[in-house]
C-alpha cells in the first residue's frame, strides 16, 4: 500500500514563487507607468490651463492699451513687450525662466503687481505689425512662445508653438464708435 502524501513538495513551492514573482513584477511596472502618465497629464493639464490663463490676459491688456513697444533683446535682458494704458499705467511682459510675468505699474511710482505664468517656453518673441489696408490699418501684437511641451500645438518640423495675438486698443476703439453712435441717435 502506498503511503498518501499530505504536504506539497519544494519544486511545487518553488514555481509557484516563481510565477508570482513574474506577476507582481508586470503588476509593478504597469502601476508606475500608470503614475508617470497620472504625473505628465496633470503636467500638461497645468500647463494648458496657464496657457489659456496667459492668452485671456494678455488679450484683454492688448485691447485695452493705447501703445505697445517691444524692447530688443540682448544677452543681459530677454525681449519685452511694454503696453501703455490712457491712465498711465504700463504692464510689462517679459521672459523669465519658468514662463512669461507680467508686471503691471500704476502711474508715477504707484503700486505694482506682478504674475507669473508657468508655461514652459524655450523661446519667447514679441511682435508688433500693422495689417490691414491703408486708413483702416491696425496694430496687431502678439506673443510667439516655442517650446516643447504637450500642451501647445505641433508645429511640421515637431516644434511646439503657441502664438497669441491682439489688436492693440480695439477696446478703445470700440468705446470710441459706441459714443459716436449714441450721440447720434440723441442727436435725432
Amino acid at each position: 500500500m502506498r503511503h498518501r502524501r499530505s504536504g506539497t513538495s519544494l519544486m511545487e513551492m518553488v514555481v509557484v514563487m516563481a510565477v508570482l514573482s513574474i506577476v507582481m513584477s508586470l503588476a509593478v511596472t504597469a502601476i508606475a507607468r500608470i503614475v508617470l502618465a497620472e504625473k505628465t497629464s496633470l503636467r500638461d493639464l497645468a500647463s494648458a490651463m496657464a496657457a489659456d490663463r496667459l492668452g485671456r490676459q494678455f488679450r484683454s491688456d492688448v485691447h485695452s492699451a493705447r501703445k505697445a513697444f517691444v524692447g530688443d533683446a540682448t544677452k543681459i535682458k530677454p525681449a519685452e513687450l511694454e503696453l501703455s494704458f490712457v491712465d498711465g499705467t504700463t504692464v510689462t511682459w517679459s521672459r523669465v525662466i519658468d514662463g512669461l510675468r507680467r508686471r503691471e505699474r500704476a502711474k508715477q511710482g504707484g503700486s505694482s503687481r506682478v504674475e507669473t505664468y508657468r508655461v514652459t517656453a524655450g523661446r519667447v518673441r514679441f511682435v508688433v505689425e500693422s495689417v490691414g489696408p491703408g486708413t483702416r490699418q491696425k496694430q496687431l501684437v502678439s506673443v510667439r512662445l516655442l517650446s516643447e511641451p504637450s500642451s501647445l500645438a505641433v508645429a511640421e518640423d515637431g516644434a511646439r508653438r503657441l502664438t497669441i495675438s491682439g489688436t492693440l486698443g480695439y477696446r478703445l476703439r470700440q468705446r470710441r464708435d459706441d459714443a459716436e453712435r449714441t450721440t447720434r441717435k440723441e442727436g435725432r
